[in-house]
């Protein structure tokens, strides 16, 4: 496939002469160009926590200004928990009307409603 490469020469050409920072990358992984690129950064992978933990239960009796801890399971990251129970929180509260924050010490996620 000489006719790729040679398009893509052609255009890198181009762009160079019209002074342009710019970065190129073929399909065999060739790069041209200056600019750089920040690889992005890798999440965390999210588990199903439905079936490890009820977080449900204690969190609906919440009122205002109560706090739950609610144990980490074995396997999963706290991350995946305080995603869970973020979403049904939000849910079931609203936006803004509650905070959570993960305990490293007791290894609990730690969940406060605010708000009516």
């Amino acid at each position: 496939m000489s006719i790729k490469k040679d398009t893509v020469a052609k255009y890198v050409r181009l762009l160079a002469n019209l002074g342009c920072v710019f970065k190129v990358i073929e399909e065999d992984g060739t790069e041209h160009g200056t600019l750089r690129t920040e690889v992005a950064k890798k999440r965390t992978p999210r588990a199903n926590v439905i079936g490890a933990i009820d977080y449900k239960s204690p969190i609906r009796k919440l009122g205002v200004g109560d706090v739950v801890e609610l144990p980490v399971p074995d396997g999963i990251a706290p991350v995946s928990l305080q995603s869970a129970v973020s979403g049904f929180c939000a849910t079931t509260f609203g936006a803004g009307k509650f905070t959570s924050s993960y305990n490293r010490s007791t290894d609990a996620l730690e969940v406060m409603r605010l708000d009516n």
